[in-house]
């Protein structure tokens, strides 16, 4: 991984370096050197792995969860429930 990917991910997510940095557990100035250099730590690198695995979970899960609604909602105005 690279510092562009790096810059790619975070502002995928619409997040500031130092929103990113507290999300990682690591200092502003982290994210900001490794942005910058162009070169990520091995450590970093596996923090921002886990964060952005664990953040597409949860972001699948929410959709799955709006797409239940919107299905109920669905089945309920073709019944006539509505």
């Amino acid at each position: 991984m690279t510092g562009t990917k790096l810059r790619e991910l975070r502002e995928a997510r619409g997040m500031l370096q130092r929103e990113y940095a507290e999300a990682l557990g690591v200092h502003r100035q982290t994210i900001i050197r490794s942005e910058s250099n162009g070169e990520i730590s091995k450590t970093l690198r596996d923090k921002v792995i886990a964060f952005e695995l664990e953040q597409t979970r949860l972001d699948a899960d929410a959709n799955r969860k709006e797409g239940e609604a919107l299905h109920k909602k669905m089945v309920d105005l073709l019944q006539g429930t509505i």
